[in-house]
């Protein structure tokens, strides 16, 4: 096949240091989530290399739950290096860096601009790490800034353990107070953005340990999570 002029400038266009893989439960989908779909490909699909499917899980409550996985060729602690000393320390990573920065921005709009809309989960994929974030209807405009800024404060703790960086960061994570255990919460959006500032999992060894961080206290507790 002979390539044009078009597809030659498209891929010259693709910034291939990020993909995005976006999965909705097709039940959900009303007007406005048609609408913000077809403005995240208008917006997103020419630039990154960019999946959307509709999945046929169950609907509740009228949203569309969806479950985002962002991936970038860049590790985590990387990542804080260019959030802490700026891009133009790290001239490698400015593509990576707009493009990350684009995406965010596209999904915060869609947020603010799109009823019915809600997450199942939020995935931050990078070389090193995984950051799970789980569902709530403002991830990208109120949580993941939040997120970075605790992971800044206190990259210290997580990732100079004697474990090493984290293979996984679950966010956020929940204590029983009657058993002192400590469970993956996939539903907190029930006391709003608080409770991602209190308990995240930390998973290290490629998930053979796990550990907690007590996000307030800033220190990691060595309790077992699930």
């Amino acid at each position: 096949m002979k390539l044009t002029n078009d597809m030659l400038n498209t891929n010259l266009r693709t910034n291939n240091t990020v993909a995005i893989s976006l999965s909705y439960k097709k039940s959900g989908e009303r007007e406005s989530i048609k609408r913000a779909l077809i403005e995240i490909k208008e917006d997103l699909g020419n630039d990154f290399l960019l999946h959307i499917k509709p999945n046929c899980g169950p609907q509740a409550g009228g949203l569309i739950d969806a479950m985002i996985e962002i991936s970038s060729n860049i590790s985590l602690s990387d990542y804080l290096k260019v959030l802490k000393d700026g891009v133009e320390y790290f001239v490698a990573y400015k593509i990576l860096w707009e493009g990350l920065k684009k995406v965010f921005k596209r999904m915060q709009l869609v947020e603010e601009t799109t009823e019915f809309w809600d997450y199942a989960n939020v995935s931050i994929r990078f070389d090193d790490c995984d950051i799970i974030i789980y569902g709530y209807e403002k991830i990208f405009k109120s949580i993941i800034p939040s997120i970075f800024n605790i992971l800044l404060a206190n990259q210290h703790i997580i990732c100079a353990s004697t474990m090493g960086v984290p293979y996984e960061i679950h966010i956020p994570i929940q204590k029983d107070e009657e058993t002192g255990e400590f469970l993956k919460e996939d539903c907190p959006d029930y006391s709003g953005i608080e409770s991602y500032k209190i308990y995240w999992g930390i998973v290290y060894n490629y998930g053979y340990d796990r550990m907690v961080f007590d996000v307030r206290n800033e220190k990691l507790l060595p309790d077992y999570w699930s």
